[in-house]
């Protein structure tokens, strides 16, 4: 109920998923579990959709300043850190981390425009129907310093548009291109969109903590 209070909108509703954190000690071995929420999973840029997600949930080594204190042996020590996909959203929004520094990395990420398939990759009680249709791209055209935004959008009718600022055109081309930034997922199920269900104080399983 504090959840719901504090978390409660459409927002949520719409966009929020869940990540397991699992700490481990390097010392004692103890693991450490935390949930964490996403609107938006910020991807490392790889060739594909599938390196990118691979290179998310890569063990990382924290250490030195940034070693974790350990509730078991006590003191900071070195830890192991992995991330994994466990809830997913209704709306699934994946920005690509094409900035580094000060420079932009600039190539093609080749990403599905049907059936990303999480039943594997998603690790919680939602994975079982998390497949998911492209319905848009943002694209960052430019530098980092100095850029420009449009979007692909798709119509329910399943043409494709192009936004540039106040020019609005069909696009008929590849949406798949140098330039994705941000790209916008509907998970499907029986082949139509799924609605998002409003959260609940009597159905938790709504929760997107809860699961």
């Amino acid at each position: 109920e504090k959840h719901l209070m504090r978390e409660r909108s459409a927002v949520v509703d719409l966009f929020q998923g869940q990540l397991k954190c699992t700490l481990t000690c390097a010392s004692c071995s103890s693991t450490r579990v935390k949930f964490e929420p996403f609107l938006c999973l910020t991807l490392p840029m790889a060739a594909d959709f599938d390196a990118m997600l691979s290179s998310f949930e890569k063990a990382e080594t924290l250490s030195g300043d940034c070693a974790v204190t350990c509730e078991k042996c006590g003191g900071r020590k070195e830890h192991t850190k992995t991330m994994q996909l466990w809830t997913m959203p209704p709306v699934l929004l994946v920005s690509v981390k094409r900035f580094d520094g000060r420079s932009k990395l600039k190539g093609r990420v080749r990403y599905p425009e049907t059936g990303l398939d999480f039943e594997r990759k998603a690790r919680g009680s939602a994975a079982g129907k998390s497949s998911y249709d492209l319905f848009g791209v943002v694209r960052h055209h430019g530098t980092r310093s100095s850029g420009h935004y449009t979007a692909l959008c798709k119509s329910r009718f399943g043409s494709w548009w192009l936004f540039d600022d106040s020019r609005v055109e069909r696009h008929e081309g590849s949406v798949v291109d140098d330039d994705a930034y941000v790209l916008g997922y509907c998970r499907m199920v029986g082949g139509e969109r799924e609605h998002a269900r409003r959260q609940s104080v009597s159905l938790p399983d709504l929760w997107p903590g809860g699961r």
